[in-house]
């Protein structure tokens, strides 16, 4: 038996919380088709995006263009259905929507395109994991199947030849060990020294010349004497202040000039009365 095969149909309807703007620039990207051929999708008529594709495929493109924002259904190949018409019931009469009503119609539609998200992710999930193959093991699964592991073959080592030596023991035997020769030197001319001595003869010595500096033009000056002379001193001119206008005040004066002093509060007379 065949598989079935099945039809995207687009009627121009969007996801909610989509703008249809949006959409139309998605889908021109996604069929790469101009502005004239997307606007004619949204006409209202049911129109086969993709024709013959076998489940797995038909589920992604649905996914896909939901993603995008464009709301299509997948039906069996060359069965189009076709949208039933609505008859219009006459014009009512209309009342203004309150805030409250327009809260709780907001909140239920971002709650509707929430649950379809989740949908649409779900939806894209199984159909890359039906593509892929791949699914996922529970923790603490082996991965590999027992024909897919990879046969390890036991070797017998011979260590007969091998034996343990205590901690500490040398693990090499004495003739095992290089011979090394001893060396025989004469220190017959060489002495040791008592600590802090002199290990150089007088005669051994290098000696220095003395160098004597000569500085004529140089002399020592006495403690606490003026090193410039005055005319090395650079002249400030002595400030004469103009103070004729000024004159000392006594001690304990005031400089702000007579203090104002405030009258004493009246008395207060209301606990007295006048006896006859």
């Amino acid at each position: 038996m065949s598989e079935p095969l099945f039809d995207i149909v687009f009627r121009g309807d969007i996801v909610i919380g989509h703008q249809i703007g949006a959409v139309k620039q998605r889908l021109a990207q996604l069929f790469k088709a101009d502005q004239a051929r997307i606007d004619s999708l949204f006409s209202g008529a049911a129109v086969p995006l993709k024709r013959n594709l076998d489940q797995a495929t038909a589920a992604k493109y649905q996914a896909v263009l939901t993603k995008a924002g464009a709301q299509v259904d997948m039906v069996p190949a060359g069965k189009i259905a076709a949208r039933p018409v609505k008859q219009r019931p006459a014009a009512a009469p209309r009342r203004k929507v309150t805030l409250a009503e327009r809260l709780e119609a907001q909140a239920r539609a971002e709650a509707e395109a929430a649950k379809l998200a989740t949908a649409t992710k779900t939806r894209e999930t199984e159909v890359q994991e039906a593509e892929s193959g791949w699914t996922l093991a529970p923790v603490g699964a082996d991965l590999l199947q027992p024909v897919e592991k990879k046969q390890v073959v036991e070797v017998e080592v011979d260590t007969s030849g091998l034996s343990l030596r205590p901690s500490g023991v040398d693990l090499l035997d004495a003739s095992e060990k290089p011979e090394v020769m001893p060396v025989a030197g004469d220190f017959s001319d060489f002495d040791l020294a008592e600590p802090g001595a002199m290990l150089l003869a007088a005669d051994e010595k290098l000696s220095l010349p003395e160098v004597e500096i000569v500085l004529p033009e140089l002399d020592v000056a006495e403690p606490g004497a003026d090193l410039l002379p005055v005319a090395a001193k650079r002249q400030v001119p002595k400030a004469a202040p103009d103070i004729s206008k000024y004159e000392l005040a006594p001690a304990g004066a005031v400089l702000g000039g007579r203090r104002q002093t405030s009258p004493p509060p009246p008395p207060d007379t209301s606990g007295l009365s006048l006896v006859d």
